[in-house]
């Protein structure tokens, strides 16, 4: 109904308001961004773990909003990286991967990617490599369909980002340009598609 259609915006609306508009409530100054108290660190994580219901939503104005607030923490704040876990990225990993599958947001696509791209070179090989392995596992692939998805988004990263023959980069250091992660997510999320359906 429409009642509930602004009910559900004006409740995101408020949650991305708690969050962006309290910053210095839930993080220290500086450059850490270290939590203020163990009960404010709380606090974000139960508001976050909030956010992410945005992007089950079927009305597109929500899901817009969740994903200009993200981008708007990642501007401001660089939250992906500074305040962010690996846990919280593989999480909106996980729920933004669903909503490319789906199909229901189609609209928003290029804004997905961008948010997931941030999320992708806050750890790279993180993404390319743990996180797809993780997604993978929750699917009702075949074994041999996991495999093979697996070693495909692993051999994206290794040629995206090859050993240095005369260092060890930390794993923050490689970066992904953002049209080579549209073109490898792509295609992982339509060989997802395509395994679902058949």
């Amino acid at each position: 109904s429409t009642q509930s259609t602004w009910d559900s915006r004006a409740y995101y609306s408020l949650l991305h308001t708690l969050l962006g508009c309290n910053w210095h409530h839930f993080w220290a100054p500086g450059t850490a961004h270290t939590p203020t108290t163990p009960e404010a660190h709380q606090q974000w994580t139960a508001l976050l773990e909030l956010v992410w219901g945005v992007f089950g939503e079927a009305d597109l104005d929500p899901f817009r909003q969740g994903l200009s607030f993200l981008k708007d923490l990642h501007d401001k704040h660089d939250a992906f990286v500074r305040v962010f876990t690996a846990r919280d990225r593989y999480t909106l990993t996980s729920v933004l991967l669903q909503a490319l599958i789906r199909r229901g947001h189609q609209l928003y696509q290029d804004r997905v990617l961008e948010v997931l791209w941030h999320v992708c070179n806050a750890d790279p090989q993180m993404f390319y490599v743990e996180f797809s392995r993780a997604l993978l596992a929750a699917t009702p692939f075949a074994d041999t369909q996991k495999d093979a998805l697996h070693a495909r988004m692993c051999q994206h990263w290794h040629h995206t980002a090859p050993p240095s023959p005369t260092s060890s980069p930390t794993r923050q250091s490689k970066k992904v340009d953002h049209t080579t992660f549209t073109h490898h997510w792509l295609d992982f999320v339509n060989d997802c598609t395509y395994y679902l359906d058949n």
